[in-house]
């Protein structure tokens, strides 16, 4: 009897202990530009001004999958080892006294989100290529455009992008200040709403009018957007609560900037695809400025 309640509780604590292993592991991965909302939202709004031509062209590809949920398949892929190359994909570090994207310097190799805008934008406008190709290109090309308007993804790399930064949210602990921008806020907007991330995209295209859609489309470099996104975090960082509290204060403060990088980000994606499905595309072109 004693033998057997010893290998029992041997056996529940290594499932305990293997449970735990997988816990942390998902806890430690790194965050991801915008949670699942975030990019959805970014996507809903691209989708309501896309033209015919680029409906069409994206149907195509895409069938009936939508600017929203495609825009979730480049962090759905994390856990594939054969998309191990995609992680830094996601965000460009900067010096921490930079005041603007060197390309040159932080992306030389092409190993960041600026470069896989530029990657992946050629590669869904080349018609040569396999169809395949194209598809990937074109879900990471929509997560890409929406990753860079998220600011702490044009950070730094010391506290991996706010990840290393411990904060609570109303209370709650285990969230970082990289997380709060990613999930956080948006999650208390849409509690705070009727609990639907759709009608969060629509309330924001509504606010949007003409002056505001034509400055945000005059902006076609992603090395600008990177540069809009690097100016909010280093307004970020001098602003962090002492205690790491985040609460209704700095969220009535912020919330109003990701709403405005949630629909920097869909108008300029809208408007890339709509260009790239303008007309035959010619292998190999871009509508993007060259990076450096």
């Amino acid at each position: 009897m004693v033998r057997l309640a010893y290998h029992s509780s041997m056996s529940f604590i290594k499932i305990k202990l293997a449970v735990l292993s997988v816990l942390w592991a998902w806890i430690a991965l790194p965050s991801f530009a915008w949670g699942p909302d975030g990019h959805r939202v970014a996507g809903a709004i691209a989708q309501a001004y896309l033209t015919e031509e680029a409906k069409a062209g994206i149907k195509d590809l895409l069938g009936e999958e939508t600017l929203a949920e495609a825009g979730l398949w480049a962090d759905d892929i994390r856990q594939d080892p054969a998309y191990d190359f995609a992680k830094p994909l996601h965000y460009v570090n900067v010096p921490r006294d930079a005041q603007r994207v060197n390309v040159k310097e932080v992306c030389d190799s092409g190993q960041c989100v600026l470069g896989a805008i530029e990657k992946y934008e050629k590669q869904l406008r080349d018609q040569t290529l396999p169809r395949e190709q194209r598809i990937e290109a074109l879900k990471f090309l929509i997560h890409f455009i929406e990753d860079v308007h998220q600011p702490l993804h044009v950070s730094f790399a010391d506290d991996r992008g706010g990840n290393s930064i411990p904060v609570t949210l109303f209370g709650e602990a285990d969230w970082n200040l990289h997380s709060v921008w990613d999930t956080g806020l948006i999650r208390q907007k849409i509690r705070g709403g009727n609990g639907d991330w759709n009608a969060l995209a629509e309330s924001i295209r509504k606010d949007l009018n003409d002056r505001q859609l034509k400055k945000l489309r005059a902006v076609k470099n992603p090395v600008a957007w990177a540069n809009e996104s690097l100016d909010i975090t280093h307004s970020l960082y001098p602003h962090l609560p002492k205690d790491g509290n985040i609460d209704g204060a700095y969220y009535a403060k912020y919330m109003p900037t990701v709403e405005d990088r949630l629909a920097a980000a869909g108008v300029r994606l809208a408007m890339v695809l709509n260009d790239v499905f303008a007309g035959k595309a010619k292998p190999g072109t871009t509508s993007q400025p060259a990076l450096n």
